[in-house]
């Protein structure tokens, strides 16, 4: 099955402050109206999980891979909203620096229907790899650029 989301979360257990990048097929299902409501063993489905934590922030599936083919990944790793991801630069053979990616509204003629998936101001391709994420690695953006 091919996620089209995933969820951040921060919260406090005992008094200890917990991070996690949890997949929504394990804990979330995300509505129509954008609530989440957490699903599992000894939980009914209506619970809302939003005083449960922290914080919550929802990733988005871009619907494509990077170019990365590993044992993990045969078909390349999902692109997700907030990734952060590199280019391959084919004329000048070399890696891009790393870069988030993000939903914009591109309005090419006025229309400003048209979304699209940008690592800073290019559009989200194949040809990247993903290198991490904002929550998990923000020093990957604090490198030279």
């Amino acid at each position: 099955m091919k996620e089209m989301f995933r969820v951040w979360c921060e919260y406090t257990f005992e008094g200890v402050k917990h991070t996690d990048m949890a997949s929504p097929a394990n804990w979330f299902l995300l509505t129509q109206t954008g609530r989440l409501f957490s699903h599992g063993p000894m939980r009914p489905l209506n619970t809302s999980v939003e005083r449960e934590y922290d914080k919550l922030v929802v990733m988005f599936s871009t619907g494509m891979n990077d170019m990365k083919r590993t044992k993990e990944y045969p078909e390349g790793q999902r692109i997700f909203d907030g990734d952060i991801i590199r280019f391959w630069w084919r004329q000048e053979e070399k890696w891009g620096p790393p870069t988030p990616v993000e939903m914009k509204a591109y309005c090419p003629s006025g229309d400003d229907r048209i979304m699209g998936w940008w690592a800073d101001d290019s559009p989200v391709t194949e040809n990247c790899d993903v290198i991490g994420n904002i929550y998990q690695h923000p020093e990957l953006l604090k490198r030279e650029r």
